[in-house]
C-alpha cells in the first residue's frame, strides 16, 4: 500500500532529490542568517514560502526559521524564551504539593521538551494550532500554579471550640 502512494520511496530511498534538499536546508538557511545576522525580515522563513514571499526560504529547522526573519539576536531570545518557559514549569511542579498542578505542569514541560526534537528537524511552530495550544497551555499552568501557592490553607475551624 506505501508503495503504491509513493511514501514508500521515502523509506527504500528512491527519493534522493527530497532527501538531499531537506539535508542542505540547514546549511543554507545557517549562510543566509550568518550574511543576514539581522534578518532578512518577518515572512521570510517557512510562512513566507507558503504565501508565495520572494526570496523566502524553507530552513527545515525552527530556530533557522527565526533567525532567517529575525536574526542572531531573535534566535537567542527565542531560545531563552523557550528554555525559560521549560524551567519555570519544572521550578512550578517542584514548588507545589497539589497532585494535579504536578501533573499539569509536567505534562506541559514535557511537550514543550518532546517538541524540541522537532524543532531541529522542521518548524512545528509555525503551524498555528501547535504554537497557541502549547503557549496557552504554558500560560494556563503557570497560572494555575501560582494561583495554588497564593491561596492559603484553609484552616479546620471544627477543632476549635
Amino acid at each position: 500500500m506505501l508503495l503504491a502512494v509513493g511514501i514508500g520511496g521515502r523509506f527504500l530511498g528512491s527519493d534522493v532529490s527530497s532527501d538531499a534538499s531537506h539535508s542542505a536546508a540547514g546549511g543554507i538557511a545557517a549562510t543566509i542568517v550568518i550574511e543576514h545576522p539581522f534578518g532578512q525580515g518577518l515572512g521570510m522563513g517557512l510562512t513566507g514560502v507558503d504565501k508565495g514571499v520572494p526570496g523566502a526560504f524553507v530552513a527545515e529547522n525552527q530556530f533557522l526559521d527565526v533567525g532567517l526573519q529575525v536574526g542572531v539576536v531573535g534566535i537567542v531570545l527565542f531560545v531563552a524564551i523557550y528554555l525559560g518557559i521549560i524551567r519555570r514549569l519544572g521550578r512550578a511542579v517542584r514548588r507545589s504539593d497539589d497532585p494535579d498542578v504536578q501533573l499539569t505542569g509536567n505534562a506541559v514541560r514535557n511537550a514543550f521538551i518532546g517538541l524540541l526534537v522537532p524543532c531541529f528537524l522542521l518548524q512545528p511552530l509555525a503551524e498555528a494550532p501547535v504554537a497557541w495550544v502549547i503557549f496557552v497551555a504554558a500560560g494556563a499552568a503557570l497560572g494555575v500554579a501560582e494561583r495554588a501557592q497564593a491561596v492559603e490553607p484553609v484552616r479546620d475551624l471544627s477543632r476549635i471550640r
